[in-house]
């Protein structure tokens, strides 16, 4: 684990909240000049504390209004086509394997119903299935 000061959480709170941010910007957040936030971003950057800059879709306006969360209870036996075929799945958001009964977690992004019965068909090949639709992100 690397050793970061305060400066460096600010920054990096700073920047998840924001990854467009600009350096004069964190610069007066944390009272150091552009050029040192610079170094410290790109130090960052190298040692893999920062693995990319990403952005936040609002689903609904490009026609993905349900999100659900889906577990899976995989059939072991299917376990390495499961892992070919993933990628071939444009609705997965997300995609762990994880302890306990279902040994997947997957939360997708589908059109409507109809989709969400769809997707949940082609991926009840690979294992058992239980669905919830989200309602509301709260954090």
């Amino acid at each position: 684990m690397l050793n970061l000061d305060n400066i460096d959480q600010e920054i990096l709170n700073s920047l998840d909240k924001d990854g467009r941010i600009s350096y004069s910007a964190l610069a007066k957040k944390v009272n150091l000049t552009s050029a040192a936030v610079g170094q410290r971003v790109q130090r960052m950057i190298q040692d893999e504390v920062i693995l990319g800059f990403g952005t936040h879709i609002n689903r609904e306006k490009i026609g993905l209004s349900i999100q659900a969360v889906i577990n899976l209870k995989l059939n072991f036996a299917r376990i390495h086509d499961f892992n070919k075929v993933l990628c071939n799945y444009d609705e997965i958001e997300y995609c762990y394997r994880v302890t306990g009964e279902d040994c997947i977690i997957m939360k997708v992004n589908v059109r409507d119903n109809k989709h969400l019965l769809k997707f949940i068909d082609r991926i009840s090949d690979y294992g058992h299935t239980k669905s919830s639709i989200i309602l509301e992100k709260l954090v």
